[in-house]
């Protein structure tokens, strides 16, 4: 079952979920602590929004880590009782409106994040080891379909590949 601390969360009439909130940290979330490694894969097209992306390793709407993309840049981020730290950021310019597959994947203290197939940040951070997975928005909206999980069955070296 969904969890949704996002002003508007619902089903849309072409995509499967679209997640807007105005304000910061509007995040819907899936799953439970007993969720350890894994990947979380989507199709998200970005609209108008301050930042955007994906969550791990959720433990309520204040601590997780996030791939979000803001300001022409991707990040990896740990909100840790409403405190952000950025742990990777790399440039990562994304078009108004633009569609992208997305992953972000946790398998130990690695996290790893992916656009359109291709690697685009790694860190390594050991805060959280358990939690759910969904989607951040910052001040906007995001459109999402073809979302996938599944569980991490290769531990993964920094670069992302599976060992």
């Amino acid at each position: 079952m969904w969890t949704s601390s996002a002003k508007q969360f619902a089903a849309d009439s072409t995509h499967m979920l679209c997640v807007s909130h105005p304000e910061w940290n509007g995040l819907a979330t899936i799953g439970t602590l007993d969720w350890t490694d894994y990947t979380a894969a989507a199709t998200i097209v970005f609209g108008a929004a301050k930042a955007a992306g994906m969550v791990l390793r959720c433990k309520g709407h204040r601590q997780y880590y996030a791939a979000a993309f803001s300001n022409g840049n991707a990040y990896i981020i740990l909100m840790s009782h409403g405190s952000r730290k950025v742990l990777a950021q790399a440039a990562c310019k994304l078009e108004p409106d633009s569609k992208h597959y997305v992953s972000f994947s946790c398998c130990g203290s690695m996290l790893t994040l992916k656009m359109d197939d291709s690697a685009l940040l790694h860190a390594e951070d050991s805060t959280f080891s358990r939690g759910g997975c969904g989607f951040l928005v910052d001040c906007g909206t995001i459109l999402v379909d073809d979302i996938s999980i599944y569980a991490s069955r290769k531990k993964q070296n920094e670069k992302g590949e599976q060992r």
